[in-house]
């Protein structure tokens, strides 16, 4: 970023959201400080939030709000009193100065953050009686727009927590896309949220969304004619982590970490088990949101051996790293891990494991209907293919067609050994997790909760299904991927 900055001296930073949650344990056993103070170091200006900046409850993003030396910006939430601290205030909009050029920003956080989050993380007043609303509408963003304007904005950039999903016949789709085609104003704007690279011309308007976890960050250079304060030219390049190769590290952000590394090594680098080869995880799309994936496959069937259930039920936006994880460097480097050209087996820590799991989830088993397990894996697959809901099951087998209209997508749903399950009131028991249970990702009402109990910690249940499947077989095996998941059309 400096380089950038003194190649480009009007250089203006923002982030699209989601800065921490389901963060690597650098982050996440220091209550995410390591993120705000890295982000303050790299002179990040402004930043509108995502549904992972809701992970804890709103005292935790008061707390991170508070320790940010840039602006936070969200513009369709009802209200932002419950994000303002005694030292920092969130607002609709704001105007940065760019060497004389005014830069305002808006922000826009997804609308389903209330259904991907713990229930009550948006809760606020006494007892939590009052809730944050996120509005779909861009109306409200466009209100912030002509704000920003009005306070003197030569140009207005929107950070748009919202993603690009696929391209369709050639033509782009996502909520991202349907944002921007509806706002009014805008000159750029930023996505994210989907994991995914995008860049393009939408409606006019240059828009671009980074993949997550800091793989690339857009250089977009923009051209504006002073005359009339338009954008007449822009373009974005991916950076990525491999073409800064070269860039020597700035030496505080170094120290930074190093120290938060070194506090953490003695607890993390503990060896757990150990794996044969690396269970992947991300990709565009990425793997474990739009089909089968190993690391899906591994976990669903031990927990289902684990609890003797017919059926597990997890999702893919739940695995939150590879295994080993790319998240966790460890400090002992007799450890044997991932690198290029090699073929395993490695060392298996607890760092990685807390790093697949960051997220302070329960297991419950309980029932569900084959009538609510169509209806649950209807709602898994509407966001394919990047949506964290997308199922990784164990004990069934399903085929969806994502070209089919809504609520009609799955095509067959079979028991693993190739019994169909039907649409009825035949009751089946299932291994799944509190959050789904309480209706997170869209599957309110799907899993009883009248019959739920709740069992152990997701993250511990792993790290001992991991060093138990080592200690019988010396070594985990990344399984071969069985055609649980079949996509068609």
């Amino acid at each position: 970023f400096e380089r950038d900055r003194k190649a480009v001296p009007r250089t203006v930073t923002i982030s699209a959201g989601d800065n921490f949650g389901a963060s690597p344990a650098l982050s996440a056993q220091f209550d995410e400080l390591p993120t705000i103070q890295a982000l303050n170091l790299m002179g990040l200006q402004v930043s509108t939030t995502g549904n992972h900046e809701h992970d804890r409850p709103l005292a935790h993003l008061r707390q991170m709000i508070d320790a940010s030396d840039f602006a936070w910006v969200v513009s369709n939430y009802s209200t932002l009193a419950p994000l303002r601290t005694g030292k920092k205030k969130v607002g609709p909009f704001t105007v940065l100065d760019a060497g004389g050029l005014k830069v305002g920003v808006v922000g826009m956080n997804t609308e389903d953050t209330n259904e991907v989050t713990p229930p009550g993380n948006l809760d606020y007043g006494p007892a939590g009686r009052k809730t944050i609303t996120i509005s779909p509408d861009v109306a409200s963003v466009n209100k912030r727009v002509k704000a920003a304007r009005a306070a003197g904005a030569d140009v207005v950039i929107a950070a748009l927590h919202q993603g690009w999903q696929a391209n369709v016949d050639g033509v782009p789709t996502g909520r991202l896309i349907d944002v921007t085609r509806e706002l009014r104003g805008v000159d750029l704007a930023f996505g994210g949220h989907t994991h995914q690279s995008f860049a393009s011309i939408v409606a006019g308007t240059p828009v671009a969304q980074t993949r997550n976890s800091g793989q690339e960050y857009t250089r977009t250079q923009v051209c504006i004619d002073r005359r009339t304060d338009s954008v007449v030219g822009a373009s974005t390049e991916m950076v990525t982590e491999a073409m800064l190769a070269g860039v020597t590290p700035d030496p505080q952000t170094a120290a930074l970490v190093k120290d938060y590394k070194d506090r953490l090594s003695a607890k993390l680098d503990r060896r757990i088990g150990t794996v044969d080869g690396t269970f992947i995880r991300g990709g565009i799309p990425p793997v474990e949101r739009a089909g089968e994936s190993a690391l899906g496959d591994y976990v669903a069937d031990a927990l289902r051996a684990r609890y003797g259930t017919d059926l597990t039920f997890l999702t893919g936006g739940g695995l939150r790293d590879s295994l080993p994880a790319t998240g966790y460097e460890p400090q002992d480097t007799t450890l044997r891990r991932p690198s290029p050209g090699s073929s395993g087996p490695y060392d298996v820590t607890l760092g990685d494991a807390l790093s697949v799991f960051p997220f302070n989830t329960s297991i419950a088993t309980t029932t569900v209907t084959g009538r609510n397990l169509w209806a649950a894996l209807e709602n898994g697959v509407s966001g394919y293919p990047s949506d964290g809901r997308f199922p990784q099951v164990s004990g069934l087998r399903f085929t969806f067609d994502p070209n089919r209209p809504e609520g009609q997508r799955i095509v067959s749903v079979t028991t693993a050994d190739g019994r169909p399950i039907a649409a009825d009131d035949t009751r089946y028991t299932v291994t799944t997790l509190d959050f789904l249970v309480d209706g997170g990702d869209g599957y309110e009402g799907f899993f009883s909760p009248t019959t739920a109990e709740i069992r152990d910690s997701l993250g511990d249940t792993f790290v001992d299904i991991i060093s138990s499947d080592t200690a019988r077989s010396t070594v985990v095996r990344v399984p071969v991927l069985d055609g649980r998941i079949t996509r068609v059309g």
